[in-house]
């Protein structure tokens, strides 16, 4: 259950959520990766679930664009919508999370670099 969005179907692939931290971000990023937690915004639920989840990267901008980049990737098809609403309560965008084909991960990395995103977890080299 993810709060009052109700269930949602997650199975085993890759996903991403884009969200956004006006301020601490490192805070905000340690908050999310603890299992027990208060749950306030949709991706506690979903991180604090009894699924087996495994964060392989984080992608971080320096400029606020959490609407832009979920709506290029579920426009250009990187990216298919999960569950309608998730993440994106406070603006008029269709979802923050999606599933993203294997076939579609190098895709998504040339987009992310292209709109200047740095990663935190991979190997620059």
């Amino acid at each position: 259950m993810i709060g009052k969005l109700g269930w949602v179907n997650v199975n085993r692939g890759y996903y991403i959520y884009i969200g956004s931290a006006k301020k601490s971000i490192q805070q905000r990023l340690l908050r999310h990766l603890t299992r027990k937690k208060n749950r306030f915004w949709h991706i506690d639920y979903l991180l604090s679930s009894r699924l087996p989840i495994r964060v392989i990267n984080i992608w971080i901008s320096q400029k606020p664009c959490e609407c832009s980049i979920s709506q290029e990737i579920f426009q250009i098809g990187i990216g298919i919508v999960v569950k309608e609403g998730f993440g994106s309560s406070d603006c008029r965008c269709l979802s923050h999370l999606f599933r993203v084909n294997v076939s579609n991960l190098d895709l998504l990395r040339q987009v992310m670099t292209k709109k200047n995103f740095y990663s935190l977890l991979e190997d620059h080299n």
